[in-house]
């Protein structure tokens, strides 16, 4: 599959490689607050992201509990904004939520963005 795979960047790795990580750390005792603490872990010790003038914030994040049929989200970058939780056989409804976000500086954009094999 590798001839299929596109170049992708060196942030990508190092957000791969601390989920990866602290998946493995955790196994099997991962839960619904583990998940949403890794997903509020900034880079690079995690995922989220605030590089939001660069093209790198994150937007979202979700955790989804199929057993349940319900879904933790938050909006906008999940260590400055609270989880709201959907019922997915309840009416969802419609309202405007306000995020909080920091845009962040990459100290070195020329790593950050380089292409891996």
């Amino acid at each position: 599959m590798k001839e299929f795979d596109e170049p992708h960047f060196w942030h990508s790795e190092m957000r791969y490689s601390s989920v990866w990580n602290s998946l493995l750390r955790d196994a099997p005792n991962i839960n619904d607050d583990k998940m949403r603490k890794l997903m509020s872990t900034p880079y690079p010790y995690g995922p989220c992201c605030h590089f939001y003038s660069s093209g790198m914030g994150t937007l979202r994040s979700m955790v989804f509990d199929v057993s349940e049929k319900k879904v933790k989200v938050s909006f906008g970058p999940p260590d400055m904004n609270p989880w709201y939780e959907v019922d997915m056989d309840a009416p969802i409804g419609l309202r405007e939520i306000v995020c909080n976000y920091d845009n962040v500086e990459i100290e070195n954009p020329e790593q950050f963005w380089r292409e891996m094999d």
